[in-house]
């Protein structure tokens, strides 16, 4: 063979013995078990992406990746009290409305047990709702008259002289 060395491995008894009783590992027939699972999986998730992305029109193939988001609870605190909630689409709409200066002065006007709200030195944090002020919202939502403006209740008990509707909790809604 003009000096080549021909390299090949030899089995040994013992491995002919086991590939006649186990037979040899077909791989292409694994690799396309594999696919075919991952057709399955990639299925799924289209799906589950195609109820969380929402609907709109889209070419085939092509995903409209704008998500539809519903409104979620969200609570302000002040100086790490839970104060306020509202709804929003987004933790960055929440912050957007906690720093708004509209609220930021109704927040200074507004008075419980005597003292403002917001001393404008405590820090205003937007947050995610717990469950808890979920509830007080959901019940204070449904008393509350359908209007243009965005629902605020109030989880601290407000002055009377401040424009509320109840007291404990109470409910405002804003016209912004």
């Amino acid at each position: 063979m003009n000096g080549q060395k021909l390299n090949r491995r030899v089995t040994t008894p013992a491995e002919r013995e086991a590939l006649k009783v186990f037979g040899q590992v077909k791989t292409e027939k694994a690799v396309n078990e594999h696919e075919t699972a991952q057709k399955g999986v990639s299925r799924k998730s289209r799906t589950v992406e195609s109820i969380a992305i929402g609907a709109g029109s889209r070419r085939k193939g092509e995903a409209n990746m704008t998500p539809t988001l519903f409104p979620s609870v969200f609570t302000i605190e002040i100086g790490g009290t839970p104060t306020v909630t509202f709804e929003a689409k987004s933790l960055r709409e929440a912050n957007e409305i906690c720093n708004a200066p509209w609220l930021r002065e109704d927040f200074t006007s507004t008075h419980s047990n005597g003292a403002p709200l917001w001393d404008s030195k405590a820090p205003l944090r937007a947050r995610m709702g717990y469950a808890d002020e979920i509830a007080i919202f959901d019940d204070a939502s449904k008393d509350a008259q359908p209007s243009d403006g965005m629902l605020l209740v109030y989880l601290v008990e407000l002055d009377d002289d401040d424009t509320a509707e109840n007291s404990e909790p109470s409910s405002a809604t804003q016209q912004r």
